[in-house]
């Protein structure tokens, strides 16, 4: 393990022989077992924390109630465009009196772990102890396993899906069922999920990309069948905008009257890129270095630049083309791309990808540069921080106040929870729209 990593380092041949003798010894592999047990430990000990709710928290949280007849066809869960699958799993868990933050925070993290030993099959992943303890430390898995969110239970379905397509098509029908069904609960649990049939059909153009286009005539018949599903797609945008919400959100209309506006788009997700493989926000990084304004910001989209090229140079290096995965990770990351919001939770799916692709020592080419190891040093340092950082708020309640939450009254309603201070008096149970929401939630399910 320590001699592939050593071979990240552009040194002399001599001083490598030197180098890897020392990281063999038992103190480094000793140094190694540490940072695991230290991650596991520090992972673990987040199933204590109090029940994290945000925004999309509660929305969750009240279409679950809003199947158990406990709000209305007038609260705004009747009407919340998110797919039911996750509200669907909660409630199975408060039938069974299962629902509670610790429960919610441990199915997170077997996702985080079902992700990178499934993305091990799909992919030759080398180092893969490794590889699942650097899936741990992103800074973005560490702040969302601990949050009522189905981002991380998708991305373990979705590659499952991607396992199961992939024994379809070595092994033949007897994985097709097991294939669609898993595909169907993807999509219920995101409606991202419908990358799935998107990448499954690129994938079977790609293997038969010699019949295909091997003939005129079908090459004709795909850029003219191309040509009529965009056009009728954009004739018919104002009713599929009403039908679908995420297709309104995508503000398709703008980019098509200002292109100039996907560019600021693409941006922001190469900002996300960039926090990615530092491992901190770039906000983080302002506050500590005192710097404001949009410097930071434009470091970080430098990054990004960086991470996606080496994803892009490696991605055609390797052949991984030729990988279903590959096709369905690439449309995820498209769909992303034109995304108008920020948010690296977006990029949840994408984290082993990414990592996979920068870090040599998990593909093992012979790439053998110093910068790749201090990038690791600063990815393993940021991580271990993020983790103790998010320790602390699961364990002391006085820091969970101090740094948790996006506004004073959700603050405040953490603060009268801590104290058990009674209800201020009886929730509607038929409207989720009651300003003392979040301390009903609080009350309810942070068992």
């Amino acid at each position: 393990m320590w001699r592939k990593l050593v071979q990240v380092i552009y040194i002399s041949p001599r001083t490598t022989k030197i180098l890897v003798h020392i990281f063999e010894t038992k103190i480094f592999k000793i140094a190694g077992v540490v940072l695991a047990l230290l991650v596991a430990i520090l992972v673990a000990l987040n199933v204590f924390t109090p029940l994290r709710l945000s925004f999309d928290s509660m929305r969750y949280l009240n279409i679950m109630e809003l199947l158990q007849g406990k709000l209305g066809e007038g609260s705004f869960a009747a009407i919340d465009f998110f797919p039911h699958g996750y509200s669907y799993l909660l409630l199975s868990l408060e039938n069974v009196n299962l629902l509670s933050s610790a429960a919610i925070v441990v199915i997170n993290i077997l996702s985080v772990m079902m992700t990178g030993l499934l993305f091990c099959r799909l992919f030759p992943v080398k180092n893969r102890v490794i590889f699942v303890i650097f899936l741990f430390l992103s800074f973005i898995n560490i702040k969302h396993f601990t949050l009522l969110l189905s981002d991380q239970l998708f991305t373990w379905m979705l590659l499952l899906s991607c396992c199961y397509w992939v024994k379809f098509f070595e092994n033949g029908r007897k994985h097709l069922l097991p294939s669609i069904l898993f595909s169907v609960i993807t999509i219920y649990l995101r409606t991202a999920g419908i990358v799935l049939p998107i990448g499954l059909l690129l994938y079977a153009v790609y293997i038969n990309r010699d019949k295909l286009f091997g003939s005129k005539l079908l090459k004709g018949s795909i850029l003219v069948g191309a040509i009529a599903v965009i056009a009728l797609t954009l004739v018919k945008l104002p009713a599929l905008e009403d039908k679908v919400y995420y297709l309104k959100q995508l503000e398709i209309n703008k980019m098509l009257h200002n292109p100039v506006s996907v560019l600021e788009r693409i941006n922001v997700h190469l900002q996300e890129m960039g926090e990615c493989m530092v491992n901190i926000p770039a906000s983080q990084i302002g506050r500590m270095l005192h710097i404001e304004g949009p410097f930071v910001r434009w470091i970080y989209i430098f990054i990004g630049v960086w991470v996606l090229v080496r994803i892009i140079s490696n991605a055609i290096r390797l052949d991984i083309q030729k990988y279903f995965a590959t096709w369905v990770i690439l449309v995820y990351f498209l769909m992303v791309l034109v995304w108008p919001f920020y948010d690296t939770r977006f990029l949840i799916p994408m984290i082993p990808f990414i990592l996979y692709l920068v870090f040599p020592f998990f593909y093992s080419a012979k790439y053998p540069r110093f910068v790749m190891a201090a990038v690791a040093g600063v990815y393993i340092l940021f991580g271990i921080v993020s983790l103790l950082y998010s320790t602390a708020l699961s364990l002391d309640h006085d820091k969970f106040l101090q740094y948790y939450g996006n506004s004073p009254q959700m603050t405040e309603s953490y603060r009268q929870y801590f104290t058990k201070r009674p209800l201020p008096g009886p929730i509607p149970q038929q409207t989720d729209a009651d300003p003392d929401r979040v301390l009903y939630l609080l009350y309810m399910y942070d068992k």
